[in-house]
């Protein structure tokens, strides 16, 4: 298995499994009036964090299946999830799923930031869709407790991630936490994001 992550392993793709169950419930569990909530990733409300984990999904599906970054083009840009964002998300998950495969595992694909292997994928997402169950999580209000398994797997993915892209790029940059910090503190400080994030005073997009 080579792998250009040196946080991949081959419990990779269990961990993006894991990943995808859970946020599959939270994304199940967000309100019908709570799509335009703020969320903590600044640009996006509810449903646009949505649609984004909604792309990863078909991103997966269409690099394993053998596409290309330019044959998959802008065909996944824009509005992915139209009137049932969560459907559409459940939808997607099934498909991400059927992706993987052994062979496919330890092939490699060419991505926008270099070849890396399917365990890297499965790596690479399995934390960015972990952090972004909580930005549902907090945008939604809801009360769902995350594996500490997944966190703690997660932890050094973010830090290989943000050393690799650099601060502020993809992720926000990197907060000096308090001593003793939990798993989940440690995950969403790695990646800019705060647990006492709130949304702004009667923020909702229109």
């Amino acid at each position: 298995m080579a792998n250009a992550m040196k946080t991949t392993s081959e419990l990779s793709l269990e961990f993006f499994l894991r990943t995808l169950d859970q946020t599959s419930k939270i994304v199940s569990g967000i309100g019908p009036d709570q799509w335009k909530n703020a969320t903590p990733c600044a640009e996006w409300d509810m449903r646009a964090l949505v649609n984004h984990i909604t792309g990863e999904n078909l991103w997966i599906a269409a690099v394993l299946g053998g596409a290309t970054i330019a044959s998959v083009g802008d065909s996944l840009d824009g509005d992915l999830v139209g009137d049932d964002p969560a459907a559409m998300y459940l939808s997607t998950v099934a498909q991400a799923k059927a992706a993987f495969s052994p062979e496919r595992l330890v092939a490699h694909y060419g991505v926008s930031f270099g070849d890396i292997s399917g365990y890297d994928y499965a790596s690479q997402l399995f934390m960015d869709q972990l952090v972004h169950s909580w930005d549902v999580l907090m945008g939604s209000r809801q009360q769902v407790v995350l594996d500490e398994g997944l966190l703690v797997a997660a932890i050094p993915v973010a830090q290989e991630m943000v050393a690799f892209v650099g601060q502020g790029s993809v992720f926000g940059n990197t907060l000096n936490l308090e001593s003793s910090p939990s798993n989940l503190e440690i995950l969403v400080g790695t990646v800019g994001r705060s647990l006492a994030w709130k949304a702004p005073e009667g923020a909702t997009f229109k």
